[in-house]
């Protein structure tokens, strides 16, 4: 599905369930490969990352590989979701792009970014247990003055949805 369409649906699907209001509580499904807009607060205000979800064991191992400019823009991440909170390490074997990885907390906060270099075989470790890591284009964290201690600001919207979408896609 086109990214851009993913998006919108994504959009409309949670204007949607707003407007039922609290007496009913609908809830979002998300597959790998989804779409959904991550909000930061950056140098000259709000930056938003229009994130892919990898949400299965087959999204988690192919990641980012054979990605190139021309179908992973700029303002694009990866958000890959765990069933559980461990150690995670990643590397790039056959990932064509120099990326930034920030590993984050189960309250959306960035506690760890790294570079990482294309083909890469050394694994990139975080140095405490998580279930989310990002990854986007080397740099884009430091462009846009996202550092260590940043807060995703829509996070506590999507965790809910995350975690019902990773453990439903076993």
């Amino acid at each position: 599905m086109n990214p851009k369409v993913s998006w919108i649906l994504y959009s409309l699907i949670l204007l949607s369930l707003s407007s039922l209001g609290c007496r009913q509580k609908a809830q979002v499904i998300l597959t790998s490969g989804t779409i959904i807009p991550l909000h930061f607060k950056g140098k000259d205000g709000k930056v938003v990352l229009n994130t892919e979800l990898a949400l299965t064991r087959t999204a988690h191992k192919v990641g980012l590989m054979q990605r190139t400019k021309e179908n992973f823009p700029y303002d694009r991440g990866m958000l890959f979701v765990f069933e559980k909170k461990k150690m995670q390490s990643f590397w790039m074997k056959n990932t064509i792009l120099p990326l930034s990885i920030a590993f984050i907390d189960e309250k959306g906060v960035i506690f760890q970014i790294e570079h990482m270099k294309p083909h890469d075989l050394n694994s990139t470790k975080s140095v405490k247990e998580s279930y989310y890591v990002l990854e986007t284009h080397k740099g884009w964290f430091q462009d846009h003055g996202i550092k260590v201690g940043a807060k995703i600001e829509n996070f506590n919207q999507h965790v809910g949805a995350l975690k019902r979408a990773v453990k439903n896609q076993k």
